[in-house]
């Protein structure tokens, strides 16, 4: 007997859930009366073991009797798995939507440049002019003529005059 009132006076929430630790504190509190006889004691024993995350939550309720209590613990756990639950789904579709669809590539790996090779900066570009060059020179053979026109041209001279 001296086992589970130690037992009870460990009790903690720990990772069950609210139900778990209720069912296993109402087991428990048969063999440590004296901590349970009125319903503030009670409510001081049960709130001493919840988890520190509903205990956070409910640390400004202001039930006065332990079932007004362990029903607004449940309501705010259940709102806490919710809440839960749509942040991890939206986390997922923000997850899967952008990477889902991005590319999966590699990075090529680094290779230092050789020793041998030396850098060289850009070279300006020099001012040379481009020379114009003079147009094609078409020669004609003697004796033909340009487009329409009835002279002839002189001994492989180009035709200015055929135009």
């Amino acid at each position: 007997m001296a086992i589970k009132h130690t037992e009870f006076m460990n009790l903690t929430q720990g990772t069950k859930s609210l139900s778990e630790y209720l069912h296993a504190f109402n087991n428990l509190s048969r063999y440590a009366t004296e901590f349970v006889d009125t319903d503030v004691n009670k409510l001081a024993s049960f709130k001493r073991g919840l988890g520190p995350k509903l205990s956070k939550n409910m640390a400004g309720n202001k039930s006065t009797t332990f079932n007004d209590f362990v029903s607004d613990a449940l309501t705010q756990e259940n709102s806490n798995a919710i809440y839960a639950a749509s942040k991890n789904r939206k986390r997922a579709y923000e997850a899967g939507a952008s990477q889902s669809k991005a590319p999966v590539t590699s990075k090529p790996a680094y290779h230092p440049p050789n020793a041998v090779t030396r850098y060289k900066p850009p070279q300006k570009k020099s001012n040379v002019k481009m020379r114009l060059h003079k147009s094609f020179i078409i020669t004609l053979p003697r004796g033909a003529t340009g487009q329409g026109s009835s002279k002839t041209p002189p001994d492989n001279r180009p035709c200015f005059n055929c135009r």
